[in-house]
């Protein structure tokens, strides 16, 4: 399966998304920031980076600027509680972005869709 990394500064919906895709039989990782986020992708080169706009330290927008800088090509779903913060990151190069909270199944379509593992 996918190795997946999540970056939320809300544990509760890290622990709900990394429950939910182990079961699925993926590898999950887990950082509660941009910043932290962006050492995990240099440490473990995931599949796919699901990760919110809205965090302390380094924001999600900030994250995926940084991470563009060095890997242009590495699949992004962005999150947010505002589809206002979506809009604005949709010209960053997201794969996909969806409003908090998610709807698991619909999240693992599209995680699949992201991923090719599933026809549009």
């Amino acid at each position: 399966m996918s190795r997946i990394l999540i970056i939320d500064d809300t544990l509760d919906l890290r622990d709900l998304l990394k429950t939910f895709f182990d079961a699925l039989g993926h590898e999950v990782l887990e950082a509660s920031s941009g910043r932290q986020g962006l050492e995990k992708i240099r440490e473990h080169s995931p599949d796919i980076v699901i990760t919110d706009i809205i965090m302390p330290d380094m924001n999600g927008i900030d994250m995926i600027k940084s991470l563009r800088k060095f890997d242009k090509r590495l699949p992004v779903v962005a999150m947010s509680g505002y589809q206002d913060e979506l809009t604005n990151v949709k010209r960053l190069g997201v794969a996909a972005a969806f409003v908090k909270p998610p709807n698991l199944e619909e999240l693992q379509n599209l995680v699949e869709l992201v991923l090719g593992k599933k026809s549009a």
